[in-house]
């Protein structure tokens, strides 16, 4: 098993796509770059931003082997490899682990609702399936309110290539939680954008940032101004990543990260269908608020 720290700031990777939704080499390689220039200390790749779901297998191994390329073992990259079935996830985890991922994260089984027993059986095969250090991803809003308690997560994290828990509840309780239920070796990482400085000072070691992105120096800067005692400089860039991360809300989800990768010159083309592009009201208000958070935008 790979000896592996998780902290710091990891953006879940948009899935860079061309005009007729296919996998764009070109854009993947592109953000890549963009996020490892801003100093980001991760990437996650195939998570919900990253539209996991949309993809085949075989366009999953294509997407972690292109960003594993570009990355050349600068920073961990870690895989999503959830889906709805144990059997399934295991050979994702399988191929992640062929291809040289540095760790696995697993969003909680979706559409099925599986008893607290039941999770830490899927997680426990899992585990035992590979070894990678296993993130679990706990995202009830988009796993039909499935929710993992912190007594469940204590008895995960006594297994030894489990590793941590990336929590997007938006629910500081369930961050609590968890540290106080786990040792401080195993990470608990925020994963709602405008909790992430709450979740450091509690005592998280880091956060998967979705608009980290966009703006990845921010974010980080955040993070580092909080390790090094700075807290106003830190609750101002916070304050800042909030704002950004309310736009999310003018379309369908992930269409706005997609639309401001675009007008950041990075090309991440569409979303796959049924999500389509901003329509052109969309796009005004987007600008309009990008441009009141000083962003540079190509053609604005």
């Amino acid at each position: 098993m790979k000896d592996l720290k998780i902290e710091g700031i990891i953006p879940p990777m948009a899935t860079p796509l061309d005009e007729n939704q296919q996998i764009s080499k070109q854009g993947i390689q592109k953000l890549t770059d963009f996020l490892i220039q801003g100093g980001v200390h991760g990437l996650f790749v195939l998570g919900s931003l990253g539209e996991f779901y949309a993809f085949s297998p075989e366009e999953k191994k294509l997407i972690l082997e292109t960003v594993l390329e570009r990355n050349r073992g600068k920073v961990p990259v870690f895989a999503g490899t959830g889906a709805p079935t144990t059997r399934e996830v295991i050979k994702l985890t399988t191929m992640a682990e062929e291809v040289g991922a540095d760790g696995v994260a697993i969003v909680t089984p979706f559409y099925i609702k599986p008893s607290q027993e039941e999770v830490i059986t899927h997680y426990r095969q899992i585990a035992d399936s590979t070894s990678l250090p296993v993130i679990i991803y706990h995202n009830p809003g988009r796993t039909g309110g499935l929710t993992l308690s912190p007594t469940s997560v204590r008895e995960l994290s006594q297994i030894e290539n489990i590793k941590g828990i990336i929590d997007a509840s938006g629910d500081i309780n369930f961050i609590l939680g968890y540290l106080r239920q786990t040792e401080s070796d195993f990470a608990v990482l925020a994963g709602q954008d405008p909790l992430i400085l709450s979740a450091l000072i509690l005592g998280a070691p880091g956060a998967v940032a979705a608009t980290a992105n966009i703006v990845p120096q921010v974010v980080v800067d955040m993070y580092n101004n909080f390790k090094e005692g700075n807290f106003e400089l830190a609750l101002e860039e916070q304050k800042k990543i909030a704002s950004l991360r309310d736009t999310f809300t003018l379309a369908s989800f992930p269409s706005v990260v997609k639309q401001i990768l675009n007008l950041l010159d990075i090309p991440a083309g569409p979303p796959r269908s049924p999500v389509e592009p901003l329509d052109a009201g969309q796009k005004s208000r987007l600008v309009q608020v990008l441009k009141s958070l000083n962003l540079t935008l190509s053609g604005q």
